[in-house]
Order: structure tokens, then sequence, then C-alpha cells
């Protein structure tokens, strides 16, 4: 089953970010009953598979943009390479 919807905005570091999700989860576990363990392990699949396919989106992404940041072509030994100059610093 695929996500839908903006990622991006799940991807938030902080104290809004996916860490205090967790920790609820825990906290939530700690203190479950019989009777509210199934919906607990119900949030826990849902919040595994958003986190996964968060993770799988990222390497895709990081996949793609490695690719675009190939070079075409290496140059051959005849061509000669410069260095990279140093800049004046203006004070």
């Amino acid at each position: 089953m695929a996500g839908e919807g903006p990622w991006h905005q799940l991807e938030s570091p902080g104290k809004n970010g996916l860490v205090i999700v967790l920790l609820s989860l825990m906290w939530w576990r700690e203190v479950a009953t019989d009777s509210t363990l199934p919906d607990w392990h119900a949030a826990a699949a849902d919040v595994r598979w958003v986190t996964e396919s968060m993770a799988e989106r990222l390497i895709s992404d990081n996949q793609a943009s490695d690719k675009q940041q190939e070079p075409s072509s290496l140059p051959s030994e005849s061509q000669e390479i410069e260095p990279p100059r140093k800049r004046l610093r203006r004070s």
C-alpha cells in the first residue's frame, strides 16, 4: 500500500518530530491493558509502516540525487586538471 500526501511534512526534527510519537507509543504500552493492547498494536504497526515508507523514500531520493551528481565523463589522463585557486581574504 503506497502512502499518499506530502511526506516532507513528517520529516521534522525537533520537538514536533517523530521522537515524540515513539515516546508516546512507549508510554502507552507501559499502561496498556488487555482491552487496549490491540489498539496499541495497531498504532505501533501504523508508525512502523510510516517510518519504513519515509526511509524508503529518503533512500530512493538519495540514490536519485547521487545519480544526478555523477560526472558524465571522467577526464582522460592527457587532460590536465587545474587545482582550485585560493580566494583572497578581504578584511
